[in-house]
This record gives structure tokens, sequence and C-alpha cells, in this order.
């Protein structure tokens, strides 16, 4: 699924694994880390375990900064219905920047 998530609500038939892809206009990622991170309360307290986490793979440093976050077989099949999401960039000196959060919809699929 290669489109500009920002901040846009994202959308995946369950079961898929297909990787989301950001990309950062105009930024460089080189030396960054990025985390998308999948989780069932809109807005979890620290003790709610995300339905999945995922490290992005820089696959263009930029700009534009390009990554992808590849999924897994177990953490796409989740049960159909609403989520929420928001992605993490961590830079070299640790800092932490949320760089987008939104709703993330697994709708379900005819083929199991």
């Amino acid at each position: 699924m290669t489109k500009d998530l920002l901040g846009s609500p994202i959308r995946r038939w369950r079961g898929d694994t297909a990787p989301d892809q950001i990309v950062l206009s105009g930024r460089a990622v080189d030396g960054f880390e990025f985390t998308l991170t999948v989780s069932s309360p809109r807005d979890p307290d620290n003790s709610s375990t995300p339905v999945a986490q995922i490290a992005g793979v820089i696959v263009h440093a930029g700009p534009p900064g390009i990554v992808r976050f590849p999924w897994t077989v177990t953490d796409a099949d989740q049960q159909p219905g609403r989520y929420w999401y928001d992605i993490e960039q961590r830079d070299g000196a640790g800092r932490v920047l949320t760089i987008a959060k939104n709703a993330y919809l697994f709708v379900q699929d005819i083929t199991k």
C-alpha cells in the first residue's frame, strides 16, 4: 500500500501483509528510526498492549524520505473494526516526534 499516510485514516483488508508506506516530502530521514503502533483504544494508557508495533524500514533517505512498515501474517490477522495508530520518529539524539495519528481500519475480506 503506497501512499502518503501522514494524518490520514488507513484502511487494510484483514490478513493482507503488504507494507504501509509514508512519504515525508522535503524531509531527509537518514539516521532516524520510525515506529507504527496500532491500538484498540484511541488514547491508551501505559498499561495497554498494542495490537501491532512495527519498526519502519527506510527505503529512501530523501528528501523525500520514504519509510515502509512491513506487516507480518500474525500482526495483519486482526478482527475487523476501527483501531487507532500513530507513527513516531526518533532522531539520532533520541528525541521523539509523533508525526501522524488517526484511525486504522481492518476490513473483512472474502478469502481466508
